[in-house]
């Protein structure tokens, strides 16, 4: 998700200046926007959510999309007294289906519609592991972690499946304006999707299929698996009512979550059983980066979220996931209130790397204490 973040987050400044958000004015929510694309105008049922001085605006639809578009395309916008009521399972799973390319058919659980081009067979693993696993882990999470400090999803949760690499890059290309690199699946706070592809199509092997059960016993499985939940995670978090799309919230919190669920479990039948296990991959990384750790790491983490981006990337990765794992397990409460601040942030508004500081000194205290203990209980983790 690093990748679209940043890129996100670009264009989402650009509407920080003078906003005016719907539920918090006078304005009445959208009901219908008609945009120019491509020379005709589109209809768009949703919800106004912002506009800037620029007069550009932030659009959702009924089927969860984000839509930021700039004055020039805008031909008119309805602001109807009631909410367009979002779309259910059967009419996301259409929408899908018309977006995505020939192929496709469409595989529902309760909370997710899974679009796949593969077998049956894969997205009935992805029900288990996100529908029977995943959602069950995080409502408990919220449970016992968060106090019920969730909210119900107000979309069905869709999720896209390839069914081969090369079909998979030229969609990232598509959705992000990127070369996907060595990203395996991600999540999009604009489309609102999970995407990857089966991964048990070998690229290598003429283009043959794997067996699932065969590929999950393989070590290669294991980054697979830990994507696909790390993914997973940042969807959950975006729409039960952890994060707010579009916030400027740090990218440590969001990191740290999503690593606190990702680790795999190989002697698990699906790849993965539930989160807050020692993640060795992190944890090796996190060693590695230990002895030449500067004095300031946590503030910078903590103050900005430059270290995601390039060669200190995988440090960042590692030590959100450790603070992560530490604050959940050594200041719960603590963490259970910031969280909750953090969650209340309003799309479109940019938050300076002091007032990060302070909000987070706020919960936690002053830095030098809480980097020693954190240290200390790194050390201790086996």
């Amino acid at each position: 998700m690093k990748q679209e973040f940043f890129r996100l987050k670009l264009r989402v400044i650009t509407l920080a200046i003078a906003v005016v958000v719907c539920a918090a004015s006078s304005v009445v929510c959208a009901d219908t926007l008609v945009i120019e694309r491509d020379g005709e105008e589109v209809s768009i049922e949703g919800e106004f959510l912002l506009e800037a001085r620029d007069k550009s605006i932030l659009f959702e639809g009924t089927d969860g999309q984000l839509h930021i578009f700039t004055a020039d395309r805008i031909v008119s916008l309805d602001k109807g007294v009631e909410k367009t009521p979002p779309m259910n399972h059967d009419e996301l799973g259409q929408s899908l289906l018309a977006d995505l390319p020939d192929g496709f058919r469409i595989h529902s659980t309760k909370n997710y519609v899974i679009a796949y081009k593969t077998e049956l067979e894969f997205a009935q693993w992805i029900e288990d592991l996100y529908e029977k696993r995943l959602f069950k882990e995080f409502q408990k999470f919220g449970r016992t972690k968060l106090r019920n400090g969730l909210t119900d999803s107000r979309f069905p949760l869709a999720v896209v499946v390839f069914g081969s690499r090369p079909e998979y890059d030229r969609y990232v290309v598509r959705e992000l304006g990127t070369e996907p690199g060595s990203m395996i699946a991600h999540y999009s706070q604009l489309t609102n999707r999970v995407a990857m592809y089966d991964l048990t199509f070998d690229l290598g092997d003429g283009g043959k299929k794997r067996r699932l059960k065969d590929v999950l016993k393989k070590p290669e499985a294991i980054p697979m698996v830990t994507t696909i939940i790390h993914e997973g995670t940042h969807q959950l978090m975006f729409n039960r009512g952890m994060q707010t799309r579009l916030a400027d919230a740090p990218l440590w919190l969001n990191e740290g979550i999503a690593n606190w669920f990702e680790t795999p479990d190989p002697d698990n039948g699906i790849g993965w059983h539930r989160p807050g296990l020692v993640n060795d991959h992190r944890m090796a990384q996190l060693r590695r980066y230990i002895p030449n750790r500067p004095a300031n790491s946590l503030e910078t983490l903590i103050a900005s979220d430059e270290r995601f981006r390039g060669e200190g990337a995988f440090d960042a990765y590692a030590e959100s996931w450790a603070l992560m794992h530490f604050l959940l397990n050594r200041n719960t409460k603590k963490t259970r209130r910031y969280v909750k601040a953090i969650s209340n942030k309003p799309p479109g508004v940019k938050v300076s790397a002091a007032t990060r500081l302070e909000e987070f000194k706020e919960h936690f205290g002053e830095l030098d204490r809480l980097d020693k203990a954190f240290l200390i209980y790194v050390k201790k983790l086996r």
